[in-house]
């Protein structure tokens, strides 16, 4: 089945295009007609030959609904039906008798051998005209490749934007079709194409958009609405540039452009186009539009030209006029640390910015997109303007603003018995503190108001300072002090006999020693390296411990022993007859016992029970 369309503009498929042309036939061939396994077929009398390059491609018939005419599902396309493994395929299509025509687009079907269409590949078309490369496109994606249920699987090829670019236009009489990769079978669908024209055909854009013929309603978007232009002592214009092109056959030829309607005096045509355009060319002509009153500027471009069916190309075109172009665009408020000179800035969208130090009246101070305040010590607001023409905006405020650099008002170091981690503190008149273990650089070791050193094992200065709305004070330095725990280094014992005080002493490495009678707890009994116990009947043990810079030794035992005095708890005396040796004998409590000849003093003469 073949279908003919007469067209101006065509929404084709699920792409869009515009394109203004003379009346022509566009058809479609789906192949249904044709027979099984035909490597020619004819659509609108013209006939086309299908050349394969790799493997065979014809028309199939065998398997009724797999195909795709752009709607619905048809039964005839043409393919390839030996399986080629990987590494891509291709054809060509060219018409028998060499006659030229354009191609609008087909569907195409890209899987493997297979038939899957879950895989990956590329596709490369190019048009040729009497053997000469008219275009080249590619493309790796997107393809209807995941699933066959959309489409029948089926992929539409716009030529108006496959690879990028607008080829639905160029005059061809062959069409090569290269696959590459995984795609080694290939189906197409669809073949839709179009006589070439054998008139001129006249079409008009406007910032590479299409303006077509009687358009009423201007836009930005192709530049028949001007947009806004200064009224302002009637200095304010704006230039628009528009192409007409010929995209038929024969060449165009071009008698006038005329602005008419009711604003038509504020705008005119500024640059006239070419009078001949040649085939697949074009000519440009400018149009100014300079406002003599606010508001909605409107008129209407006729271009006279002699294509058959557009010999009076017209459109709609207008522009706003403006008392208050000028604007302050955009300002650059300046900020400093203490007293100083500001820089600010601002810009405009024309005109010349003046800088002054009240918001209305007074002298300019300095003209130009930036200002360099004099030397201040607070905040101090500025005002910019821009003139151009007669027309000067309103001034806008620009801010100096002067930050008063933050003090450490305090700091509170640290200390800490032996290796370990040191609290250290500070404050600061406003900001956000930051602690550092340099005078100078390095990088912040933590914020806040306290910081927690690292494991240290000697004194170790750190530095803090404070930073407010970019300005930072000098570093204020605080000392992590980690004192040695004393030893108790010795001790001497006392005793005595029977009840009464005891006398103990002890040496230690460094700090006040305290003495206690008890191992842990209780009160210091005395201070110092001796100390003398109250009196005590039994042996006691006391303890010691040293202390220095708050660092306290663990205690240390004491021994004050108390001994019992023994006594002589029986005698037997001894007599002779005459001179000679007596034998005496005693017995004690404990001990050892010594004789003596002295009631006190003396030395003893034996020692023993006898």
């Amino acid at each position: 089945m073949k279908t003919t369309k007469l067209l101006k503009a065509c929404l084709l498929g699920v792409s869009t295009f515009l394109l203004s042309t003379a009346v022509f036939g566009q058809t479609t061939e789906d192949f249904e007609t044709e027979s099984s396994a035909s490597t020619t077929f004819t659509d609108n009398s013209q006939s086309f030959t299908v050349t394969s390059q790799n493997g065979t491609f014809d028309i199939q018939t065998g398997y009724a609904g797999t195909g795709w005419n752009g709607s619905s599902a048809d039964n005839r396309y043409i393919d390839n039906d030996a399986a080629l493994g990987t590494g891509g395929t291709g054809f060509t299509i060219k018409t028998t008798d060499g006659t030229d025509f354009q191609l609008k687009s087909f569907w195409i079907f890209l899987a493997n051998s297979s038939a899957n269409v879950n895989t990956t590949g590329s596709l490369t078309i190019v048009g040729k005209v009497d053997g000469f490369t008219q275009y080249t496109e590619s493309a790796s994606s997107p393809f209807n490749n995941t699933n066959v249920g959309v489409n029948n699987g089926f992929t539409f090829i716009d030529l108006s934007s496959f690879g990028g670019n607008n080829n639905s236009n160029t005059v061809i009489d062959e069409l090569v079709i290269t696959t590459a990769t995984n795609f080694v079978y290939v189906a197409l669908d669809a073949w839709t194409w179009q006589t070439v024209p054998t008139n001129p055909e006249i079409n008009i854009t406007g910032n590479s958009s299409t303006i077509f013929d009687g358009d009423a309603s201007p836009s930005t978007s192709d530049h028949t609405d001007f947009g806004s232009a200064i009224e302002c002592d009637n200095s304010g214009t704006v230039v628009r540039t528009f192409t007409i092109e010929n995209t038929g056959t024969a060449t165009l030829n071009i008698t006038s452009v005329n602005i008419t309607g009711t604003h038509s005096s504020d705008f005119s045509v500024t640059s006239a186009p070419s009078s001949s355009v040649s085939v697949s060319s074009n000519t440009t002509f400018q149009v100014t539009f300079n406002p003599s009153a606010t508001g909605t500027r409107s008129a209407t471009i006729t271009v006279n030209n002699d294509d058959s069916d557009e010999g009076t190309y017209d459109f709609s075109i207008q522009g706003t006029g403006s008392l208050s172009p000028l604007a302050i665009t955009g300002t650059t408020p300046g900020s400093r640390c203490d007293a100083g000179t500001v820089g600010l800035s601002a810009t405009a969208n024309g005109g010349t910015m003046s800088w002054f130090a009240a918001s209305s009246g007074g002298s300019s101070l300095q003209t130009g997109g930036s200002y360099t305040t004099p030397s201040i010590s607070s905040t101090t607001s500025y005002w910019v303007e821009t003139s151009s023409n007669g027309c000067t905006t309103a001034r806008t405020e620009v801010v100096a603003t002067v930050n008063t650099t933050p003090s450490i008002t305090g700091t509170t170091p640290g200390s800490r018995c032996d290796a370990g981690t040191v609290d250290l503190s500070a404050t600061a008149s406003a900001g956000t503190m930051n602690w550092y273990n340099v005078p100078s650089g390095g990088s912040s070791q933590q914020t806040g108001g306290s910081y927690t050193t690292p494991s240290i094992s000697s004194t170790t200065t750190y530095y803090v300072d404070a930073t407010n709305n970019g300005c930072t004070s000098a570093r204020t330095s605080v000392a992590a002090t980690v004192n040695t725990t004393p030893s108790i280094t010795g001790s001497t014992p006392g005793s005595r006999c029977d009840a009464g005080t005891v006398d103990l002493s002890a040496t230690a490495s460094a700090g006040t020693m305290n003495w206690y009678n008890v191992p842990s707890g209780g009160s210091s009994q005395q201070t110092g390296g001796s100390y003398t116990t109250p009196s005590i009947s039994s042996t006691t043990t006391y303890y010691v411990d040293a202390t220095d810079n708050g660092c306290t030794s663990a205690r240390t035992s004491v021994a004050a022993t108390v001994n019992t005095t023994p006594s002589i708890t029986g005698t037997t005396p001894g007599s002779r007859c005459d001179a000679g040796t007596v034998d005496l004998s005693a017995t004690a409590s404990a001990g050892t016992m010594n004789w003596y000849n002295v009631p006190s003093g003396g030395s003893s003469q034996q020692t023993g029970g006898s």
